[in-house]
């Protein structure tokens, strides 16, 4: 007999718990919402980030590139018109570099091309100089506009390691195309 009421409470305990992790969001137009969930645990989420990911740290920056500030270490380069050295900081073994082309330039109310996005990861040793270039929207014009510069990562003996292509730019008779992007 105290088996059976041993069995009876484990069963009941495994109902209660499975009736717990039943609790999710339950409206319908929230990002998060879960149609398994019988209950709503006050978790719903009603906003994505410029990445699409729902509630996620992603925000735009000053050029509208989308990214992640809370990544621990991360640096942002901004355009300077000239090579930008980054040395590799002590323990530091590998990095993932995320590098946006520049939008073309504007025409007549027509926007220019996206410039492309690349990400690459690479393994460094510390202490080790990279070269950064970062490419430039060019301005909008009434008539052709230019392509935007391309932004790209190098080693010291000018390597590129990642490179990613401006956008091209726009006409007063059509916008600009995207910057293109390919592996090998």
């Amino acid at each position: 007999m105290h088996y059976f009421r041993l069995f009876i409470a484990a069963l009941l305990c495994a109902l209660a718990s499975q009736a717990l992790s039943q609790a999710g969001c339950t409206s319908p137009t929230a990002c998060n919402y879960d149609p398994s969930a019988l209950s709503n645990d006050g978790s719903c989420i009603w906003t994505t980030d410029c990445a699409g990911n729902c509630g996620g740290p992603f925000i735009l920056d000053d050029c509208g590139n989308c990214f992640d500030p809370t990544v621990s270490g991360a640096e942002t380069f901004d355009y300077t018109g000239a090579i930008q050295l980054w040395t590799v900081p002590a323990g530091v073994s590998s990095i993932t570099v995320d590098a946006y082309g520049a939008q073309g330039g504007s025409s007549c109310g027509n926007q220019g091309g996206l410039g492309a996005h690349m990400q690459g990861t690479f393994s460094v040793t510390p202490g080790e100089q990279l070269q950064i270039l970062v490419g430039q929207k060019p301005v909008d014009v009434n008539n052709a506009a230019g392509g935007g510069g391309g932004t790209f990562l190098a080693s010291m003996d000018n390597q590129p390691l990642l490179v990613a292509g401006g956008g091209s730019g726009a006409t007063c008779s059509s916008p600009g195309n995207p910057g293109l992007t390919t592996e090998e």
